[in-house]
This record gives C-alpha cells, structure tokens and sequence, in this order.
C-alpha cells in the first residue's frame, strides 16, 4: 500500500513534469482506489483494536498509509497556490498536535484511531465542508506525527 502510494506520486509528478495527461490520470485513477482502500483498511485495523487489546496499532503502516491518502487527496484538491502556506502552518499544528498526543500518553488508548478517524467526520459540517483541504492535512500530519515518534521510540530501544 505505501508503496503504491509512493509509486502514484510518482507517477503524478512526472506526468506534470512532462506534461503528459495520460500518466496523470493513471496515477489520479489508481491514487483514488489506493486512497479508499487505505481508509477502509485503517478504519477495519482501528475497529481490531479497540475490540482487542492490543498496543501494536501505532507500529504498523494503517496510520503513515491513510495519513499520506489524506496528504494526497488533499494536494489533489490544490488549485492554487494562495493556500500553500496556509497548509503548511496546519501541518505543522498537526505535528504539534501529534506530539502532545504522543507525549501526553493518549495513543495507549485503544480508541484513538477511531476517534481520529470519526473526527475528520467533521468535515460534513455545513461550515466546515469548504476547508476539508485542511482538515485533512491537519489530520494527516497528527497520523504521520504519531506514527514516526512511535517508530523512532522503537529504533532507541
């Protein structure tokens, strides 16, 4: 999954790069059932954990996978480069937030990954629907913020 992720961006940016529309649409076609797919299988990962009692969820690719479906569904949605540094400033509250919750001790919690997942629910809100672009960045970043500190705590021990 990461690596198809990783292969469509890719293939998208090359395909800009060379402005070929085929290659594109290829890696916009695949991005969006890879994307879905990645949902599906976090939310179905999320659901495991909080039915059984395991600490592992935070070690395995589900976050870092839907983080950067969120990451590339959200730049597909870019049209202008206006809001770049708007983005940025989110992503980095997102990492922000990451941290806290990191720190905080909260991502021991079996519900977390369902909750973080139930909140981006947040985005069909009549006044939040607009801004889905950064909610889905600020998202992303907590994900992939959870998921690499966990993975760095690893590598030390």
């Amino acid at each position: 999954m990461l690596a198809g992720l990783i292969v469509c961006g890719a293939l998208l940016f090359a395909g800009h790069e060379l402005r070929s529309g085929t290659t594109e649409a290829l890696a916009a076609y695949i991005g969006w059932f890879l994307a879905v797919y990645s949902t599906l299988a976090y939310a179905v990962s999320g659901t495991i954990c909080l039915l059984r009692p395991s600490k592992g969820f935070w070690r395995t690719l589900y976050p870092a996978n839907f983080g950067l479906a969120l990451v590339a569904i959200a730049l597909f949605g870019l049209h202008s480069q206006r809001v770049i540094p708007t983005l940025l400033a989110i992503a980095l509250l997102g990492v922000f937030a990451g941290v806290i919750l990191y720190k905080s001790g909260v991502l021991s919690l079996r519900a977390v990954p369902l909750v973080l997942l139930i909140s981006l629910c947040v985005c069909f809100l009549p006044s939040v629907a607009a801004r889905w672009m950064f909610v889905f960045v600020f998202f992303a970043a907590v994900l992939l913020a959870c998921f690499t500190l966990t993975r760095l705590r690893e590598g030390v021990r």
